[in-house]
């Protein structure tokens, strides 16, 4: 409600129920300003999350206390390497055999494990 200084009435009924209508309208407006401040909040902490999902920490690293534990997970590779190395050693301490029967010999050897050389 816009009131020119000058448009003012002289009698205070008339006076009072301007004062009334501005506060109305000032309560309407401070209520409207708690909504928009709720939502801009909402929104706000919306977007920290999903800033957050996107450039936050990943699945894929791992914290400093799993990192430590992970070794005991590679037990199988430890007993693969261990059998490699028996397997050189063995073809290695076979001299009297040829380069070509060392070399079957490990690609029968790659072959039970699944794989070749």
């Amino acid at each position: 409600m816009n009131v020119d200084a000058s448009s003012l009435p002289e009698n205070a009924a008339d006076l009072k129920a301007i004062v009334i209508s501005l506060a109305a309208s000032h309560a309407g407006l401070k209520e409207k300003e708690q909504t928009y401040q709720s939502r801009i909040e909402y929104l706000e902490e919306r977007i920290r999350l999903l800033q957050n999902e996107l450039f936050g920490r990943k699945t894929e690293k791992l914290p400093p206390e799993d990192r430590d534990q992970l070794p005991l997970f590679n037990e199988v590779e430890i007993e693969k390497e261990a059998r490699d190395n028996d397997v050189s050693d063995g073809a290695s301490q076979n001299s009297g055999h040829t380069e070509e029967q060392n070399y079957k010999k490990k690609q029968e050897v790659c072959l039970c494990q699944e794989g070749t050389i």
